[in-house]
């Protein structure tokens, strides 16, 4: 935690009318808000604030003592404070619109670091769904994806518990770190903290009110690449993170629900234009740009395929990290477009892949099941 900058920005947020977008507005003008309160009234002015809150700025209107206390219980607490022109800051969250100004932060910092999948649904999802969380979780954070969700109940902390028994997770919560809620997931909080990490934006003390969740909610699905909806009801919270994913150019996946299910509002995302998902492989086909010379089977499809020729085994293995063209696969496997030819023929007629309308070659998704 750089204390100087710390300070700064919690100064900064104390003053009354300066938000989070202020901020954000004033660090783009300036570069860096070291030193925003030796600046004179017209420099703060012209870096974006107004004339109350510049002569506020000057006057230091604010609460010191809270400020004092913030940094002092952070630093005695295993506790870091992240601000907006930070590195350690997460950078797929910077680059919402006014995105928090800081972040309390505990734990590992890998995860932050990470390329990161966000995994949320209903608090009261059904066993069958919150085992399916569990295992989606698992096998993504396996691959190197940071799993991020509420640490609710439900869907959200089968996702945290997930993702630590393979790889990294990230718990963003809707109050202060000084608070665990629900009460009944304190025995979490050690698991999370080996393999992973609280955030926050809420000073401290906040209490885990009801306004909090949504505001919570854009720092989970801004901070991602994607959002999974695994099960969720109508005007939940999870459908508010669903949209602000939308809003933030963020994939949205949804996990279809049989009709009879009480929160299958999951149906209507895919009605809507997210993107099915049946298996972890779903979601790794978009994402596999981010990780580098990984290699993406889908267990559950592709896994029970064993070739005797090698050339196909070569052949199915690369169409098992994603689709590719003819070309693409020569270069991969090193075989000659002749022998590719007669390969994707033969493999295309037996229905172990399939050639799609753009030309390139999957592998078929009705196998192996």
């Amino acid at each position: 935690m750089k204390i100087r900058l710390a300070y700064t920005y919690l100064a900064l947020k104390n003053i009354a009318g300066i938000s989070d977008e202020t901020i954000s507005r004033a660090l783009g003008k300036l570069g860096t808000l070291d030193g925003v309160f030796d600046l004179n009234k017209t420099a703060l002015m012209e870096s974006g604030f107004n004339e109350k809150q510049a002569s506020s700025i000057i006057s230091r209107n604010l609460d010191r003592g809270f400020v004092e206390d913030e940094i002092r219980y952070a630093r005695n607490n295993g506790i870091n404070i992240i601000t907006l022109e930070e590195g350690g800051y997460p950078a797929m969250l910077r680059e919402i619109y006014a995105p928090p100004a800081l972040l309390y932060f505990r734990g590992r910092e890998e995860p932050l670091r990470m390329p990161s999948i966000g995994i949320v649904g209903s608090r009261k999802a059904s066993r069958v769904s919150m085992n399916y969380t569990r295992e989606i979780a698992a096998d993504l954070a396996e691959l190197g994806f940071n799993i991020v969700s509420g640490y609710a109940l439900g869907v959200d902390i089968n996702a945290h518990l997930g993702a630590v028994s393979a790889g990294f997770t990230t718990a963003v919560l809707g109050n202060g770190l000084r608070h665990v809620y629900p009460d009944s997931h304190i025995k979490y909080m050690d698991d999370i903290l080996g393999s992973g990490c609280f955030l926050s934006e809420f000073p401290l003390e906040e209490p885990p009110i009801a306004k909090n969740f949504p505001i919570r909610n854009r720092i989970i699905s801004g901070m991602c690449h994607g959002i999974v909806v695994v099960e969720a009801s109508n005007k939940s919270g999870s459908l508010i993170t669903a949209r602000l994913a939308n809003e933030q150019g963020r994939e949205v996946f949804a996990v279809p629900a049989a009709p009879e299910f009480a929160h299958r509002a999951t149906n209507e995302l895919i009605k809507n234009g997210a993107k099915l998902v049946e298996s972890y492989y779903d979601i790794v086909e978009e994402f596999s740009r981010l990780l580098p010379g990984g290699k993406f089977i889908d267990k559950r499809k592709a896994g029970a395929i064993v070739f005797d020729c090698p050339k196909r085994q070569n052949i199915f293995d690369n169409l098992g990290q994603g689709p590719l063209s003819r070309d693409e696969l020569c270069i991969n496997t090193g075989l000659s477009v002749e022998d590719m030819m007669v390969l994707l023929a033969e493999m295309e007629l037996e229905g172990y892949i399939v050639n799609d309308l753009d030309g390139k070659y999957r592998v078929n998704g009705g196998i192996g099941g």
